[in-house]
């Protein structure tokens, strides 16, 4: 890249050489930042990458065990030979995809069950009526028929 030409016409429309030095230097020093930083950022994703492929054939290879034995412990129950054949031929990489889908679906499920039971817990300690008891008080139909019927 010559730039002799374009120095040249800032020069002969006054531009100080001081100013056009100082205007190159900050796009440089501001390009070399642009180049760095994109860099850097995909380096980052790279090792990202490489670390989620990693984790993936460990899981890969922990399912794959599991089938095996599972194969194994079929085999020696004397289960129907085309059942161990559907386990052995099972691709464990697609139990680790739903796996993966599925996993925060039911930790989130287990972390409602905990706190519901920390709730039915609270609740009876409260008041000492048991859950049920407290869901029949609270019966709208019951109520109406106390009310209206009754």
């Amino acid at each position: 890249m010559d730039y002799t030409n374009e120095i040249l016409e800032r020069l002969q429309k006054g531009e100080a050489i001081e100013d056009i030095a100082a205007k190159l230097t900050e796009n440089l020093n501001s390009a070399n930042e642009q180049y760095k930083a994109a860099k850097a950022k995909a380096e980052a994703e790279a090792a990202a990458k490489a670390k989620q492929d990693d984790l993936f054939a460990q899981k890969t290879a922990a399912v794959e065990t599991i089938l095996f034995a599972l194969a194994d412990l079929l085999a020696v129950y004397e289960v129907d030979d085309e059942l161990v054949e559907t386990v052995e031929k099972t691709n464990p990489e697609e139990i680790v995809k739903v796996i993966d889908e599925s996993l925060p679906f039911l930790t989130k499920y287990i972390e409602l069950n905990q706190e519901l039971e920390a709730l039915k817990d609270k609740s009876q300690k409260v008041d000492g009526v048991s859950l049920k008891a407290a869901v029949r008080a609270a019966d709208p139909i019951e109520d109406f028929l106390n009310q209206m019927v009754r």
